[in-house]
């Protein structure tokens, strides 16, 4: 070994033991850290010369001035900048162990607040572009922590939203890995509660028309409420999907083998675990109420009719095509929206030769409400009359068939006439039982909503005495009842901590105040909860 290498290489074994003593007693050492920083000025400036070329000397040099650069701030507050520069100037040659020294220097000096979250952002999104998959994950999960961690005790509103209209902007750029990161940012960030308001929600909304499949359809799933679909498809280096998949692979070691007690027992006990482990991570941020996104959105109607028109100009694949429609109806249903091109959309799909009809039809219930014209949804219903409830097809696909005309016209009552409906329930007397209780379920729907359209032997007691005295009349489109109160006062009374026999029908509280536009806006956030909560009590029983 040469006296220049041997001398280096010392001179390297001796860098931790003074970046000890330099943390100890800082004014102690300033020549000691003048003449480091001067070393390392002149490898920079022959890093620069040559940056193809790896130096493990120089990545020694730029670690240790990133760990004692707290110790020193103003003779070291240069050294981000200098980092910041030759990455954005060299990352595309850099030798790939170079590029992830410096990265992760600036890594260190940001997690000891060395400098702002978006001063490395841009070289971040250049890094990106790389394909070194490791050193995209490490990013990532750098700025998505950091984040989290800004936002963890107080959060600086400046601050965010300039953080949020640099993602946004970058999630607009047609450059595929920049787009998807930036929305992987925007998810995984709402996920945790982190940025969960209306200004963001209506950011991420912009996306869903994104050129780009992968960053529409993670959003799309985000819309949906899929909790665990929608980073994996733009983030394959994402823990969620690791950690997923080394449980999949523990359960399938176990599963796939001779199935013996002791096998048995170590399946049972590795299912427990990841139920646990995911109650865990679920629990996570739940101090904080999270509504739906889709009820954040401020133009629902603008944004499910360029969904339609998207979806109508076609050339996307059909799974694509059918999670758009999905989301289209949700937002219709959720929102009692009036987008009437839907419907003859959706009826080219309903064809019982379609893979995917069952989720067609379910789209079709969703997207029905009673502020749909029944005489828009009609030619849609009778079209299922014809292809799916006859003699002609099984027993299986009758039975859809008449459980999606049940849903559809239990959201718009007047569709059917009363020979159609005579015709329906013809089927009641099917050999199939699955056909049979279908049938008997679409009549207990009338019987319920408007039993003068039932053959009156099919009414049942109930129905046909209240239809003989006049007390039951038949539903008209539009029809609304008025409310004698605001829906939910007794929510936001509740939450003033009144007594229950003093919250009554909330009645008493609009006669003590006049509510103010905060208390409307409390009440309304109230009743988003408990829309939220109520299909997840009705599921667990």
């Amino acid at each position: 070994m040469a006296p220049d290498e041997e001398k280096e290489k010392e001179r390297i074994m001796s860098l931790p033991q003074l970046q000890n003593f330099m943390k100890r007693d800082p004014e102690a050492y300033g020549p000691e850290f003048d003449q480091q920083w001067s070393h390392f000025d002149s490898q920079m400036e022959m890093f620069k010369l040559k940056p193809q070329k790896p130096s493990s000397s120089f990545g020694e040099q730029v670690m240790f001035l990133a760990h004692v650069a707290p110790s020193f701030p103003e003779k070291a507050k240069a050294l981000p900048d200098l980092l910041i520069g030759a990455l954005s100037d060299h990352f595309e040659v850099m030798h790939s162990s170079m590029r992830s020294t410096l990265v992760q220097a600036l890594i260190l000096l940001r997690n000891r607040d060395q400098f702002p979250c978006a001063k490395t952002l841009p070289v971040y999104f250049k890094l990106f572009r790389s394909q070194d998959k490791a050193l995209r994950k490490s990013i990532f999960n750098h700025i998505v922590r950091d984040i989290a961690h800004m936002n963890q005790k107080t959060k600086n509103q400046k601050v965010n939203y300039e953080l949020r209209d640099f993602f946004f902007a970058h999630l607009k750029e047609t450059d595929t890995e920049v787009c998807r990161h930036a929305c992987a940012v925007f998810i995984t960030m709402y996920r945790q509660n982190v940025w969960s308001d209306t200004h963001v929600v209506n950011l991420m909304s912009s996306g869903l028309l994104h050129p780009d499949l992968k960053v529409a359809a993670a959003l799309a799933h985000l819309f949906l409420g899929n909790k665990t679909k929608g980073l994996e498809g733009i983030l394959d280096e994402s823990d969620d999907e690791d950690e997923a998949e080394n449980i999949t692979e523990a359960v399938t070691g176990i599963v796939g083998a001779k199935k013996t007690g002791n096998r048995v027992r170590k399946l049972k006990r590795a299912k427990k675990a990841a139920k646990k482990a995911a109650r865990k991570n679920g629990k996570k941020g739940s101090n904080v109420v999270s509504f739906v996104a889709i009820d954040l959105l401020n133009d629902p109607q603008t944004l499910a009719e360029r969904l339609l028109q998207r979806l109508s100009k076609g050339g996307e694949p059909f799974l694509f095509r059918l999670l758009m429609l999905h989301l289209v109806a949700r937002l219709i249903g959720r929102h009692q929206l009036q987008v009437l091109n839907l419907y003859p959309f959706l009826q080219k799909y309903l064809v019982p030769t379609q893979k995917e009809v069952t989720k067609v039809m379910a789209a079709l219930v969703e997207a029905s409400h009673p502020a749909v014209p029944p005489e828009e949804v009609r030619p849609v219903v009778l079209h299922i009359v014809r292809y799916f409830v006859t003699e002609a097809q099984s027993p299986e696909v009758i039975e859809i068939g008449l459980n999606t005309i049940r849903e559809v016209c239990a959201r718009s009552i007047n569709i059917l006439t009363e020979e159609e409906l005579t015709d329906l329930c013809g089927f009641r007397k099917h050999k199939n039982k699955g056909v049979s209780m279908a049938v008997r379920s679409l009549i207990n729907t009338y019987r319920e909503l408007h039993p003068q359209l039932l053959h009156r032997s099919l009414r049942g007691r109930e129905a046909t005495v209240a239809v003989s005295r006049g007390e039951v009349q038949a539903p008209q489109f539009g029809e609304m009842q008025a409310s004698e109160k605001i829906e939910g006062l007794e929510l936001l009374a509740a939450k003033k901590g009144k007594h229950e026999k003093e919250v009554g029908d909330g009645m008493d509280l609009m006669s003590e105040k006049v509510l103010s536009p905060e208390d409307f806006k409390q009440l309304r956030k109230l009743r988003l909860q408990k829309s939220i909560e109520q299909p997840s009590c009705n599921k667990n029983r």
